[in-house]
């Protein structure tokens, strides 16, 4: 009889974090035109990966949505990503959340080809570059997709596994 496989299930969780930076004020005797990114909510679809087999890779897609209001064409932004609650982007880990100590390997990346670790910037990592464009309209929104993946590993712990991540928006 073959050996049964224990059940693992993995999910990043995504937490955010808004970076508000403020234009200077205009001076009261002129009327204001907006030009550029004011603010911005950030909305996460989590990274769930599901049942996870040991010994075999698994994918998935979660998604990052930025609605900010502004003004004006080809404004940049920046996304990073943190760590998670491991210490290191190389792989990042998931936690079991009932054995204290079981961890499952995992990454979050910018490409669909699992090569551009996602992460701050820093060292072997990179942050989402992009523009939002507002035209006639004071509200843009853009879709950000997060790869993810957990590559083969043997040794798992059965149980809920999770992470937090943090999403930090520059404009």
């Amino acid at each position: 009889m073959p050996k049964r496989r224990p059940v693992i299930r993995a999910s990043a969780l995504a937490a955010a974090v808004l970076l508000l930076l403020l234009a200077a004020a205009a001076p009261a005797a002129r009327a204001q035109v907006v030009n550029g990114i004011q603010s911005c909510v950030i909305g996460a679809q989590p990274v769930v990966f599901g049942t996870v087999t040991e010994n075999a890779a698994a994918t998935t897609v979660g998604r990052i949505v930025l609605t900010c209001e502004g003004g004006g064409n080809n404004k940049r932004f920046t996304v990073a990503l943190s760590q998670g609650l491991s210490s290191s982007f190389l792989p990042r880990h998931m936690f079991n959340l009932n054995r204290p100590g079981a961890d499952l390997s995992y990454n979050l990346f910018l490409d669909a080809a699992h090569t551009q670790v996602w992460g701050n910037g820093q060292g072997p990592t990179r942050v989402f570059v992009g523009t939002l464009d507002f035209g006639l309209r004071q509200e843009a929104t853009a879709t950000l997709l997060v790869f993810a993946r957990v590559p083969p590993q043997s040794g798992l712990a059965p149980g809920a596994y999770a992470d937090q991540i943090i999403v930090t928006l520059v404009f």
